[in-house]
């Protein structure tokens, strides 16, 4: 079973912080913070474990600095980029990957789509039981702004 300890959301604006600070952990105003990188390690000093990425160029490169070692990326998108094809954001922090030993794994909802009924079930249940905030629900339905930050608590021999 996994345990979620921490989310962190990174958002805009100050509607989204309000709206975030009610469903997570903390929120970060990834456009007003000035130095992602320090704000995401103040937010989490203990490191992040998962991070969920649909975003990519110098969002990806603060949470690949901010990694713990055997940490996971998910990589669902890279819409910092999707209007810039021709010029893409360097990623500069891709050692970490070894230096970390971090997973990076790309995600495309289709390729589960047989998992989706069970899953969402599974969260309705945690919501109802009040083991999981709201957040994660209204993310998935598309209902939210921003992007996760999860930190996770496996214990020995347990995986995602």
């Amino acid at each position: 079973m996994v345990r979620i300890m921490k989310a962190l959301r990174l958002c805009c604006g100050p509607t989204a912080i309000r709206y975030d600070t009610e469903l997570a952990d903390a929120a970060i105003n990834y456009k007003t913070c000035g130095d992602l990188e320090s704000a995401i390690r103040e937010a989490c000093p203990e490191g992040v474990d998962v991070y969920f990425d649909n975003v990519g160029g110098n969002t990806l490169n603060a949470a690949l600095a901010c990694m713990n070692t055997f940490g996971r990326i998910i990589g669902c998108g890279m819409i910092s980029d999707y209007n810039n094809q021709d010029n893409p954001t360097p990623i500069y922090n891709m050692w970490k990957l070894v230096e970390k030993e971090l997973m990076l794994k790309g995600f495309l909802l289709y390729t589960y789509m047989d998992k989706v009924p069970s899953a969402s079930s599974q969260l309705h249940e945690w919501v109802r039981a009040g083991e999981k905030k709201i957040s994660y629900s209204e993310m998935m339905r598309g209902a939210t702004i921003g992007k996760n930050l999860v930190a996770m608590d496996l214990q020995e021999g347990e995986t995602l």
